[in-house]
């Protein structure tokens, strides 16, 4: 999930970081198969190198395909898995490297966000099945109505499966090393690179793991320091970790936004427009099951879409850097990025929610970005280095972002905290429906739905506005900040003394400079965990505490699989423990059940959308001491007699790197018992692990285990290497050669020929994903898109 809007932010903000994929031509409805061709992306540019795969974006879809019928067995998602990989393997053609990276045991920060998602989303499953099995009744669909009756319905197409420790991973790591292998020996393109599996038994988030792989090869004397990397991933924040790799050539594969979600913003009177069909879709937006969409063939998005973050880095170098620093601070943009990445994480992310007065649809980049520039100078040094925070200058920052600026009042701030405690009508009313849903048991099947009639019958029942009163404080358009802020840390935090809400603030600050930590050098600690479902108020940070010491984490160890299990699967999802294992969380005599609940509340803080509420189940936390000690003590003291299967399951296992005998660089690998080390001439540089106890496969493609050292986590990435060839500028202005002289950017605006352009149909610049000859309509998107932005910004500006 990320950073909430983030990328649609940056594509607005931004428009040339985004370029189309050219997918092959089709010949009777078929992919053409031969990876080896040179590859239409990168006309004129360097071919990829590397493609990583975060696997977890990947099998979702397999598992419930959009505009696809659900598969009726789990060999026909694993086909899903490997014609997916297929399309995206063809897409970028790696020439040295892929590897593919699933979600295993995750922080603990993580799991906590897994958890909530879980339980929403068995909540939300067997809505959908209720609803759905009553439209197929009605419409006579007797097929599929008993289908969806039948008592395993749920888990059978159970998605909280894709989680570590399941039989369902278990069977997908075998069958992915067949593929693999498979692929090496009869694909050349597959044959003639290294491929790395990193599965659900190896600890660590997909994503992360990937970005250890990066940095433990860029600390190599032979690490190639241009070589052209593209991950694919969903999440928002594989823009901050690409950032944060200090890479040059950086790529993203991603699916193409929604056109319709990709307009401008509303303005008011359009948002008045609107109104009337908004209401009419209210009751089709929470947990109604999803309408029949448009079938397709293809599993994934019709369209992909690159991200260059080469060209962002560029955007972000000409908006964060002042005009005039002071001479003894040198202007560092491998700074300035860690420096803007880390106070985006008030933004809110999967470890921390997001503080009010921050919305990135509201403009807080923007803010963020010209705050920076403004202040930098002032401050004369930058706010992080290498993870560790310049407290007086991160403090007087995080005022400044919610502060109107000239008035000096915390403007954003107090309509933030005014919407979450005083909400519009329609979120009112779809927090009501979505609580009516998850605080009721999961609904019986044999039960019919009320129909609309009686749904408008009950909510006119309700429809009066009712005043908002907390405590006897009642809050009103007029309502100041202080009183707002009193009562919103009574209400989600329980706190009213100063000293309480230090401890909230501190802990919110703990949570960014881990995140930081995180993303600039891996997994370094396990076990904490943001412990509250909001955020304090940025207009607090006078009481931070600034001593160093209070931020130091532990590295801590990680969960075992099952354990993992056990902490973020709700009790409907049961059925993936081992047998002796689920009445812990299903029993209502089980010593541990408090921790399962089967109803729970959800929080929206005035948003209107189901998915952006808080789901206010117990945390499994580092704060929550009690967790630990309880499920220790059960899993100590419960003779739970697992299979050596289920043992085996609950293992952690290496990382696979697969080479082929015939096709690989250089011919059959010198690697054996004796002599583990990889080859000079390969593009991975390690140390295998050479045994037949690893791969009893006959063939030409053989598994190693791959020792993957990951650097000591308080070392300084934030640089580039010295024999980097910088990438062309790419966007408006002038540039400085290296040899003092300037050129003139392909993008500058009033430079651009768009009559010739459209003309000719050409793009003024080759970037990897728009080569000449690519589609029409495309190219008018792109011109448009920077016509649009110098209008914006008044022509060359």
């Amino acid at each position: 999930m990320g950073v909430p809007a983030f990328f649609r932010t940056l594509s607005r903000k931004y428009p040339l970081i985004i370029s189309n994929c050219i997918e092959p031509h089709e010949t009777n409805g078929h992919y053409l198969p031969n990876a080896s061709l040179p590859n239409p992306n990168t006309i004129g540019d360097r071919e990829f190198d590397c493609l990583y795969l975060d696997m977890n974006g990947l099998i979702h879809p397999c598992f419930h395909p959009e505009g696809l019928p659900p598969p009726k067995s789990e060999a026909e998602v694993l086909q899903n898995i490997e014609n997916y990989i297929e399309r995206l393997f063809m897409i970028v053609r790696p020439r040295q490297i892929l590897f593919m990276a699933i979600d295993g045991p995750a922080p603990r920060a993580k799991m906590n966000q897994q958890r909530k998602r879980r339980f929403f989303a068995a909540k939300q499953a067997a809505h959908d099945r209720w609803i759905k099995y009553w439209k197929a009744q009605k419409s006579g669909e007797t097929e599929l109505a008993a289908e969806l009756y039948n008592p395993d319905y749920l888990k059978n197409h159970d998605s909280n499966v894709i989680t570590p420790g399941t039989l369902f991973f278990e069977r997908l790591s075998k069958h992915l090393h067949g593929f693999i292998q498979r692929k090496q020996e009869t694909d050349p393109a597959w044959g003639k690179i290294c491929v790395i599996l990193s599965d659900a038994s190896v600890p660590g988030e997909g994503e992360h793991k990937i970005m250890d792989f990066v940095r433990a090869q860029r600390l190599e004397p032979q690490y190639d320091s241009n070589r052209h990397h593209v991950i694919y991933g969903l999440d928002a924040d594989i823009i901050f970790l690409g950032l944060a790799s200090h890479e040059p050539y950086w790529t993203i594969l991603r699916e193409r936004i929604n056109e319709a979600k990709d307009l401008p913003r509303q303005n008011s009177q359009q948002k008045k427009a609107t109104e009337e069909d908004e209401k009419m879709a209210l009751h089709h937006q929470i947990f109604d099951a999803p309408e029949e969409k448009e079938k397709v063939d293809l599993i994934g998005p019709k369209h992909f879409d690159f991200v260059s973050l080469w060209i962002l880095r560029q955007y972000l170098e000409r908006d964060l850097k002042p005009r005039n620093l002071p001479p003894n601070l040198p202007w560092d943009l491998e700074r300035a990025i860690d420096d803007f990445i880390f106070i985006c994480y008030g933004c809110g992310n999967d470890f921390i929610p997001t503080l009010p007065g921050f919305s990135i649809a509201e403009g807080t980049v923007s803010d963020i970005i010209c705050l920076y520039k403004n202040n930098l100078p002032r401050y004369n040094a930058y706010l992080t280095y290498n993870g560790q925070v310049d407290f007086p200058r991160f403090k007087d920052f995080m005022k400044l972002i919610c502060d109107e600026r000239r008035t000096g009042e915390y403007v954003f701030e107090r309509n933030s905290l005014l919407h979450i405690l005083c909400p519009e009508q329609r979120s009112e009313e779809i927090e009501k429906q979505v609580n009516k849903i998850s605080q009721a048991p999961d609904p019986d099947i044999d039960q019919e739905p009320p129909t609309e009639a009686e749904e408008k019958k009950e909510e006119r029942k309700t429809k009066n506005i009712v005043p908002h009163v907390y405590e006897g404080i009642k809050v009103t358009e007029e309502t100041d900040l202080a009183q707002l802020k009193r009562v919103y840390y009574k209400q989600k935090f329980h706190a009213e003394t100063k000293e309480e809400i230090a401890k909230i603030v501190t802990e919110f600050t703990r949570g960014m400079i881990w995140t930081l930590n995180y993303y600039l050098h891996g997994t370094h600690n396990w076990d904490w965990s943001y412990p509250y479902h909001s955020a304090p108020c940025s207009s607090d940070w006078d009481l931070v505490d600034v001593n160093p010491a209070t931020y130091q984490f532990d590295r801590g160890c990680p969960f075992l699989p099952l354990w993992q299990l056990m902490a973020v699967l709700p009790p409907q999802s049961a059925h993936a423990l081992p047998e002796k294992m689920q009445f812990l969380m299903t029993n209502e005599k089980s010593p541990i059940k408090d921790f399962y609940p089967t109803t729970f509340s959800i929080d929206l803080e005035g948003a209107k959308q189901a998915y952006k509420g808080h789901v206010l189940v117990p945390f499994i936390g580092e704060a929550n001491t009690d967790w630990d000690k309880r499920i220790s003590d059960v899993m100590k003291g419960t003779d739970l007699r697992l299979t050596y299967e289920e043992e085996q399951r609950n293992q952690f296992s290496p990382t696979y790197i697969f080479l082929d005998d015939e096709k690989a660089p250089g011919g059959k690998p010198p690697i054996t018992r004796e002599s583990p080390i990889i080859p000079m001439n390969y593009p991975v540089v390690g140390r295998l692990t050479w045994t037949r106890d690893v791969d009893d496969h006959d063939g030409t493609s053989h598994a190693y285990i791959f020792d993957l050292k990951t650097p000591d986590y308080r070392r300084d990435f934030s640089w580039m290497r010295r024999d980097v060839i910088p990438p062309p500028y790419a966007i408006e202005g002038k540039m400085g050669r290296a040899d003092g002289t300037d050129h003139e950017s392909f993008f500058d605006r009033g430079a651009i020929d768009f009559e010739s352009i459209r003309a000719e149909s050409e793009m003024p610049l080759q970037m990897p994903g728009v080569p000449q000859g690519q589609d029409y309509l495309y190219r008018e998107r792109m011109i448009e898109k920077i016509e649009s932005e110098r209008r914006m910004f008044g022509g060359n500006r």
